[in-house]
């Protein structure tokens, strides 16, 4: 917490807009090189390029399958703890 009141001091008194600037460059530099990261994996990944594709495939389908199911069981969980949000959907439903 103490961090964010320092940064958010130094950002208020900055007037030439140096921080600002400089926080700038580090999240465009901090993208550059992870997209350069990405691009350096797949270039020298050890599988043919539709091996990966499937195999990226695979993997985003698992993790939306999981998301899917995590968003149902907090539903769920928001439903049993707050039942007058069910009273809300079936009025609006009704």
């Amino acid at each position: 917490m103490e961090e964010v009141r320092a940064f958010a001091e130094v950002m208020e008194n900055d007037k030439g807009g140096k921080a600002m600037k400089r926080v700038t460059s580090f999240a465009l530099g901090l993208f550059f090189g992870a997209m350069m990261g990405v691009a350096l994996v797949l270039l020298f990944a050890p599988q043919s390029g539709s091996d990966l594709q499937q195999t990226i495939r695979e993997r985003l389908q698992a993790i939306g399958e999981e998301a899917r199911r995590a968003a149902v069981a907090r539903r769920a969980e928001i439903a049993a703890r707050f039942p007058i949000t069910q009273q809300r959907s079936s009025a609006k439903t009704g």
